[in-house]
C-alpha cells in the first residue's frame, strides 16, 4: 500500500533528494536524503532517523573542516520593478 501525501492526497515515492536548509542563517545543502517526495505536489518527507542524520550532520559540519562549500547568489525580488 502506498503512502498519500498530507498535502494533496497523491501518491509518495521514494526518492533520493538534495535538501537545502537555512542554519544560523547560512544555506546549508544536504545531498543523497532518502525521502518520499509527492509525484503530484512534490511534497518531501524524511523518516525520523533521517531527520535525526540530519541534525548530526549539521551538529557535526560545524566542527569540521573540508566540507565542501559553494557560493549562492542571493537576489531580491522586491528590487525588481
Amino acid at each position: 500500500m502506498s503512502e498519500k501525501c498530507a498535502i494533496c492526497k497523491g501518491i509518495m515515492e521514494e526518492r533520493t533528494v538534495s535538501l537545502d536548509l537555512r542554519v544560523d542563517g547560512q544555506l546549508v545543502v544536504i545531498e543523497n536524503v532518502p525521502a518520499l517526495v509527492c509525484v503530484d505536489c512534490g511534497e518531501t518527507v524524511v523518516t525520523p532517523e533521517v531527520g535525526r542524520k540530519i541534525e548530526k550532520l549539521v551538529r557535526q559540519a560545524g566542527t569540521k573542516t573540508g566540507v565542501k562549500t559553494i557560493s549562492v547568489p542571493v537576489m531580491d525580488l522586491k528590487k525588481v520593478s
